[in-house]
């Protein structure tokens, strides 16, 4: 059974360069460990606090594979949090 994980980030206004940097050596890290390649998706029009926010996806082959990776990160010093 297929799993898919989703993220919803709340970027502060004025941060998003900084989410983005962030979020790309996070990304990094988390393939070095088995993680599978993730979709993220942002606003390109409009405004309000939607402008501001970063949707993240993965999809698992199964929830066992997800609970080893995520065993697998919380051991790893290189994750940010």
């Amino acid at each position: 059974m297929k799993v898919i994980q989703r993220g919803i980030m709340k970027i502060v206004p004025g941060k998003m360069a900084e989410a983005m940097g962030l979020m790309g050596k996070h990304t990094a890290a988390a393939k070095r460990l088995g993680c599978p390649s993730m979709r993220l998706y942002r606003c390109l029009s409009g405004g309000g606090e939607f402008f501001h926010t970063i949707v993240g996806e993965a999809e698992w082959d199964s929830m066992a594979a997800m609970e080893s990776f995520f065993d697998k990160m919380m051991a790893d010093p290189d994750i940010l949090w």
